[in-house]
């Protein structure tokens, strides 16, 4: 080897160790960015002759990325979002059946005063206050099914919010993949342009059920649900669309198939708009539904026995509660009677029209309702209810237990991809000291190289 050559072998040297200083401060300056992934420096020997060789090349900077790792962090991060959102959205149900207050209190409070009109059935003060407690009940039914309602419109808020912002993750993943494929024409990694697109790319996955398809280029399609197409690695980004459902004047989410809006609502499960999505028509669908049957089939059941009585006036025939012709709506619509509304004289507590001032057996059949199995399900009124708030409860625990387990499944994948593609500031001050360490060594190549080069040139002289 020649001494012109023994200096480029320890050029390269510094050339290498100065490309390793490089990455490792921009390692360390990045330990905490969201998203950063490691860079490396791949060094490999310049082949030479057999008496030496010809110095150092360097492959990089690339990252440390593990695109297996990768697909299940999408997959945790998904299935969190969706256990999270779901959560939030059901957790208004606890304060709506609240056992100490709100519907339970009210029927309560109903059953209550029908016990006293059964004892004083003439006095009127007492069949006041029954019709308070039948307002009570009633505004209780129209609250809580307002709740309801309201909770499902919140999620509907949400979901508009999010599908735009799903659709502009979408757009800026396919802007940032155009960057990438100009950027590494050359033939190096874009790393930074690659980070902030997988970065997007896992915001997109806590929105949406995503699936990654790489391709040969680096560049990615994103798949919804498996089949629909939502960035493509060739290029462009297919928004999706929410429409209101004339029926229930709910969101309905929507792609563009060939110039028609396909609704895929249903085939969303995973992210936070699948969470949502299932919170509202699921626990919350279902607790309208719940509380609607209850109201319906409680109107029904008092009506039917209070018709069969008469009032102070000797008339018989009128409703106590008034919920509509069906089950759908009754919790909203569920009202005292305007047959009796304010009119105390006219509930029916008398079997006999000669006897309604102090006749209370139309009274008692009125209270032994509250221990007669007359719903649906076959259940007295305050087990109907108990049902009803049981079932809410499950599933907002249920919602609890799914969000507490893939938190942890989301730490340990996090965990995992950190392992390989986190920056760990110890092992960067480290590589610092050892490329400083070789960037001295191929220093003193050069300079002694060069003082060589030096004495041969004064022997010549």
């Amino acid at each position: 080897m020649s001494i012109q050559s023994l200096l480029g072998v320890g050029a390269s040297g510094m050339r290498a160790a100065t490309l390793g200083v490089n990455v490792s401060a921009q390692n360390a300056t990045n330990a905490a960015t969201e998203g950063y992934s490691r860079r490396s420096v791949r060094q490999e020997p310049l082949p030479g002759p057999p008496q030496g060789g010809n110095g150092v090349r360097t492959n990089g900077p690339m990252r440390a990325v593990d695109r297996f790792v990768e697909r299940r962090l999408l997959g945790s991060t998904s299935a969190h979002a969706e256990a999270s959102s779901r959560l939030s959205s059901v957790e208004a149900l606890d304060a709506l059946f609240a056992e100490d207050a709100g519907l339970g209190a009210a029927l309560d409070a109903f059953q209550s005063a029908l016990e006293a009109l059964s004892s004083s059935p003439s006095d009127r003060a007492v069949r006041q206050d029954l019709l308070d407690k039948s307002e009570a009940l009633s505004a209780a039914f129209q609250r809580t099914s307002e709740g309801i309602s309201q909770a499902r419109k919140d999620v509907d808020l949400r979901l508009s919010d999010e599908v735009s912002r799903a659709n502009q993750l979408a757009v800026e993943i396919d802007s940032i993949q155009t960057q990438m494929k100009k950027a590494e024409i050359g033939g190096d990694e874009a790393s930074d342009l690659r980070d902030q697109r997988d970065q997007r790319i896992r915001e997109l996955a806590g929105l949406l059920p995503i699936t990654q398809i790489d391709g040969e280029d680096g560049a990615v399609s994103i798949l919804l649900d498996g089949s629909t197409s939502l960035v493509r690695a060739e290029g462009g980004a297919n928004p999706l669309s929410t429409t209101t459902d004339p029926t229930t004047g709910l969101l309905r989410i929507t792609r563009d198939a060939s110039g028609v809006a396909e609704d895929i609502t249903d085939r969303l499960h995973g992210g936070s708009i699948g969470g949502l999505l299932a919170a509202r028509d699921g626990a919350l669908e279902d607790a309208l539904t719940g509380l609607d049957q209850l109201a319906f089939d409680i109107a029904g059941a008092y009506n039917v026995a209070h018709a069969a009585g008469f009032g102070l006036d000797g008339v018989a025939g009128r409703a106590l509660f008034d919920a509509g012709a069906t089950a759908s709506g009754a919790a909203l619509a569920f009202s005292v009677s305007s047959d009796v509304a304010g009119l105390p004289d006219r509930i029916a507590a008398a079997t006999d029209p000669t006897l309604t001032a102090g006749d209370n057996r139309n009274a008692l059949a009125l209270t032994a309702l509250s221990e007669t199995r007359f719903t649906t399900a076959g259940r007295t009124p305050s087990e109907g209810l108990s049902d009803l708030v049981a079932s809410v409860g499950r599933g907002v625990d249920r919602a609890a237990r799914d969000e507490s387990m893939f938190s942890a499944a989301l730490s340990q994948a996090q965990a995992v991809r950190d392992s390989i593609s986190g920056v760990n500031s110890d092992d960067e001050m480290i590589a610092l000291t050892q490329y400083q360490r070789a960037y001295e060594a191929s220093l003193k190549v050069v300079q002694t190289a060069d003082e060589m080069l030096q004495e041969l040139l004064q022997m010549k002289q």
